[in-house]
């Protein structure tokens, strides 16, 4: 395999307008990332990166894709919502 280009991947972030950090979320929150496969996978991967939930091993690497069937930990018992990306914005 050679390169045929280079691609863009825009950075993913965390968004509320009362939290200041991931681990502020309280137990039982409801928290929406996007349902599609690859972006879904690197909003669980972020969550997991901040301490907020913990992947089973292995998921969401070597060409494997998280789901919510992959949470291993959830210690605040969050409500992981999947939506259509374009509506994440609206259910902040």
């Amino acid at each position: 395999m050679v390169s045929v280009g280079y691609t863009y991947i825009s950075p993913l972030g965390i968004y509320s307008k009362n939290l200041k950090s991931p681990k502020d979320l309280p137990q039982g929150a409801k928290v929406a990332v996007p349902n599609d496969p690859s972006n879904e996978n690197r909003a669980l991967l972020l969550l997991q990166s901040q301490g907020v939930i913990k992947l089973k091993a292995g998921a969401g690497t070597n060409g494997t894709n998280a789901t919510p069937l992959d949470v291993a930990e959830n210690p605040k018992k969050l409500k992981i919502v999947e939506l259509d990306a374009a509506q994440l914005a609206r259910a902040a």
